[in-house]
């Protein structure tokens, strides 16, 4: 989701100055034994309800056809998504 829904310009707040804890996989084991400050970051990826996503980029109807039917020379096991 991060590809659709985050601007890391205005997506993004830096955390600074928090306050450490021992169990946190970041903090450097020599600052685990004393009181310590860290920072983290804050992601917004949040859907938008004032500008939805757009509907999902598929081929055309035919070329999906195409694809459904010839899916079992492909060899991957797998089958094709709903087209448009």
């Amino acid at each position: 989701m991060l590809s659709t829904r985050f601007d890391p310009v205005q997506d993004v707040e830096v955390l600074t100055g928090l306050p450490g804890n021992p169990v946190d996989a970041f903090m450097p084991p020599e600052a685990a034994e004393r009181s310590s400050v860290i920072s983290k970051i804050a992601m917004d990826a949040t859907k938008s309800i004032v500008n939805p996503l757009r509907s999902a980029c598929l081929p055309r109807h035919d070329v999906m056809e195409k694809v459904r039917e010839g899916w079992a020379r492909y060899g991957t096991g797998s089958s094709v998504g709903a087209g448009a």
